[in-house]
């Protein structure tokens, strides 16, 4: 069987692989319900047919289910949970470009008449599945071919289970068959008003304007998430514009990027996503094609950076942060790695383009060169000149010059003896010529200082009273 003649699309295909929220544990995921129901139209068919499911293929041949069902699961996994691609993910904006587009927000660059027209496209197909339920009137096989359309809208739980062989049974099951498309036409019926609820492309009837371009946009997502479901993918398409040139010069500098290794980007993927989350689910989904096909896809990841500065390596790799130039001068804002590097061949300011952002991250390089700046804060000088100077002189014999410790010891030691004299006249009351003069008088006795030698003063001084008192004699 081929996706053609299961009728489903590849994102059907995928999303339908496991169970989701609404499925029938018992029956399935809804991939396999689809392939039992194209067996059985084969079967009735042509009852001598043969039916073969294999796990797996041989080489070149397509996926077995098993194969499938893992590549798929990967795929899956990849598509949840991400966001849109817009404009402002791939390029580094400038005003002077930015000056002379619209200002469209996280919308930064999408048609707005195109996802309109998707949202237009998307409730005619919510009316056409409606359509065909109330066409189904009371034909068993009507309704329940009619249930199984209804599968893409999100609602899961509307699929009809085959009737019972037990007679007893069938008018339970015929009831319930018949509520059940009740119910899904009651389900149709409100979306379909919650849509006519949305403001029109033209008008916000709250506000009584037009609404801007951004918020039309949303208009249309919105609407389209209303038909096929809030967990849907809605990938509005955008263009670069001036941005283009830029992207273009630096995806033709790849050799430079990634200098002689041609896998330069394809074994950084697998090292990133030991520790991203994202990239891990990339890397996931690339490995498995890579089995399953054996097809390498070394070429396949995009790489470029911006500002594009020609000759400049690829910022993953230590090439660019090496050498004696300042590294400052080669900075990259931006550093973008896309997985479909065919659908960028030929970029052009007009290319229509749309993705999903699986990761994005704010990488910290240390520089090997940083200006720094230390700041102080004093208080502005007085109008008046010091009270006070402190003159010290050298503690050593010999000094060439000061050690920081020395100094701070000194103005240590000032403070401390400052504190010690620091007596104010009136402290003395009338006792004060008795301290006066009062004077510091140093002695050391290795001289390694000026001093005073006291000692020699005091043998001075009592051979000079001698002698005072021998004069008097004579």
């Amino acid at each position: 069987l081929t996706p053609a003649e299961l009728g489903r699309g590849p994102l059907s295909l995928v999303l339908g692989s496991a169970l989701q929220p609404g499925d029938d544990a018992a029956r399935g995921a809804p991939l396999r319900r689809w392939l039992v129901q194209a067996f059985v139209a084969q079967v009735a068919a042509d009852p001598q047919v043969q039916l073969d499911i294999l796990e797996r293929n041989g080489v070149g041949e397509p996926l077995g289910l098993a194969e499938f069902e893992a590549l798929a699961g990967t795929l899956r996994s990849l598509v949840a949970g991400v966001r849109a691609l817009n404009r402002h993910d791939l390029v580094v904006p400038i005003d002077e470009f930015e000056a002379t587009q619209p200002n469209d927000g996280d919308y930064a660059g999408v048609a707005p008449d195109e996802i309109a027209a998707r949202g237009t496209a998307a409730l005619a197909l919510l009316g056409a599945a409606r359509q065909s339920l109330v066409d189904a009137a009371l034909d068993d096989d009507a309704i329940a071919a009619a249930l199984r359309a209804c599968w893409p809208f999100g609602l899961r739980e509307a699929e009809p289970t085959p009737p019972p062989a037990d007679a007893a049974e069938f008018e339970r099951w015929q009831a319930d068959h018949h509520a059940r498309r009740e119910r899904v036409l009651l389900e149709f019926d409100e979306r379909v008003a919650a849509a006519s609820r949305l403001p029109p492309r033209g008008r916000t009837p709250m506000q009584d304007r037009d609404p801007t371009t951004p918020e039309a946009i949303g208009i249309a997502v919105d609407r389209i998430k209303l038909v096929f479901g809030k967990d849907f993918p809605v990938l509005p398409v955008f263009t670069l514009g001036p941005y283009a040139a830029s992207v273009a010069a630096s995806l033709a500098d790849r050799a430079a990027l990634l200098g002689a290794d041609p896998f330069e980007v394809a074994g950084w993927l697998p090292k990133l996503a030991r520790v991203r989350e994202g990239a891990d689910r990339l890397d996931a989904a690339i490995t498995a094609h890579e089995a399953l096909h054996e097809t390498s896809l070394a070429d396949e990841l995009a790489v470029w950076q911006l500002p594009h500065k020609s000759g400049k390596p690829w910022a993953a790799r230590p090439e660019a942060w090496a050498g004696p130039e300042d590294p400052r001068k080669k900075v990259p804002q931006l550093a973008v790695v896309a997985s479909g590097a065919d659908a960028l061949a030929g970029l052009a300011a007009e290319t229509l383009l749309a993705g999903l952002t699986v990761d994005e991250w704010q990488e910290v390089i240390p520089d090997a060169n940083q200006t720094t700046g230390v700041s102080f804060h004093y208080d502005a000088p007085g109008a008046r000149p010091p009270q006070a100077v402190l003159l010290a002189v050298p503690p050593r014999v010999g000094m060439t010059h000061w050690r920081f410790d020395e100094v701070l010891a000194t103005v240590h030691e000032a403070f401390d003896l400052a504190q010690m004299r620091c007596v104010r006249p009136k402290d003395f009351v009338d006792g004060m010529g008795a301290f006066l003069p009062g004077n510091f008088l140093p002695q050391n006795f290795g001289a390694d200082v000026p001093s005073v030698e006291l000692w020699q003063m005091a043998k001075k001084y009592a051979t000079l009273a001698t002698n005072t008192v021998a004069l008097g004699k004579i």
